[in-house]
């Protein structure tokens, strides 16, 4: 007899032990059966779920035992990750999957991994027009790892041209549509120009 997530104890009939063998045949008289109720009792098995920091260069895991049709056993104390928010546990790498928390069931017969999911923090730039008199100023929010948004509008100055965004108002760095937003705080950006 088998009882998935389950382990077999012994067999009891009106509250007493009548067998530790699965394989139990119920007694006959007279080699005939007899009318009685027969109890399998079983004990909910015990596995191991691993919970990781989800990108590479995590060092974060924790395995806790979990009891098979009960409520996930989570870890105390959660994974951090810079520039990124803990969004909880899930089945599958990337947020796929299931989402797991203390009121979810331990449904699965195996040991299994769980993934810590994250949200990219986001941060406000602002993109000011640099030069005497300008009033050109946007703020765009921007995620951290992804690509940067930029003003669908240029700023403009007389006699000038518009060369780009940098991280410095006569130096500094170029951003474009292909730079990846690697900041940590709200910043500026300062439009260039050549005459």
């Amino acid at each position: 007899i088998t009882n998935p997530g389950y382990s077999f104890v012994n067999w009891t009939k009106d509250g007493e032990e009548v067998s530790d063998s699965a394989k139990f045949i119920p007694e006959k008289v007279n080699k005939k059966n007899v009318e009685a109720t027969y109890v399998a009792n079983f004990i909910a098995n015990k596995y191991n779920a691993t919970f990781v920091g989800g990108y590479v260069g995590s060092t974060f895991s924790v395995s806790l035992e979990q009891t098979y049709g009960e409520n996930f056993q989570l870890p105390t104390t959660n994974p951090e990750r810079a520039n990124y928010n803990f969004a909880g546990f899930y089945t599958e790498l990337g947020g796929k999957g299931e989402h797991i928390t203390s009121e979810s069931k331990y449904f699965n017969a195996n040991d299994m991994t769980l993934y810590a999911h994250w949200t990219a923090n986001k941060y406000n730039v602002t993109f000011v027009g640099n030069f005497e008199g300008s009033e050109y100023s946007e703020v765009i929010e921007e995620t951290y790892g992804s690509n940067y948004v930029l003003p669908a509008e240029e700023p403009a100055q007389d006699f000038y041209t518009f060369t780009g965004w940098f991280t410095d108002p006569t130096e500094g760095e170029q951003i474009t549509t292909e730079s990846i937003v690697e900041i940590s705080m709200d910043t500026t950006l300062y439009a260039h120009w050549e005459d």
